[in-house]
Formats: structure tokens, sequence, C-alpha cells
């Protein structure tokens, strides 16, 4: 079970099956939420190619599916800025 608290104490991430490396990737989400929320939200932290809108930026739906995966743990996430 992983430990929200502490996501890095679970499994190692060198492990050669598809759970550890899913691990990774959920430990991620989790922590770049709680940065994000501590920082005011996805504005503050997104680069700014990443920002909703930005001309010289990712298509929108680029940002769309990589903020949702980033901020899918956060409590400010609020998907219709980005629609």
């Amino acid at each position: 079970m992983r430990d929200l608290q502490n996501p890095l104490t679970t499994r190692p991430w060198g492990k050669a099956h598809p759970q550890a490396y899913t691990e990774v990737a959920d430990h991620l989400s989790v922590l770049f939420g709680r940065h994000s929320d501590r920082a005011g939200g996805w504005r503050a932290v997104a680069d700014q190619p990443f920002q909703p809108g930005a001309s010289a930026g990712h298509h929108s739906d680029t940002v769309f599916a990589v903020a949702t995966w980033l901020m899918k743990n956060s409590t400010s996430f609020d998907p219709d800025q980005y629609r």
C-alpha cells in the first residue's frame, strides 16, 4: 500500500516490472500536486509554454493532457481553465 504522506518510501524505483514504474509516475503526480497547491496552482508552477493560451506554447490538447496528469492529486486543479 502506498504511503501518500511519504510516497518515496514504498517500492524501489529500479524494479523491472510495470507496477514500479506506475508508482513512480503516481508519486510524481502526488508531489507535483502538493507543490502546486502550496505555490498557488498550475499557473504558478508551469513553464510558459504550458500556460493556457500561450501563443508560442504547445497545442491546447497537450497542455490539457500534461496538466491533467500532473495535477490529478491537486486540490486546486480546475480542468475547465484549459479548454
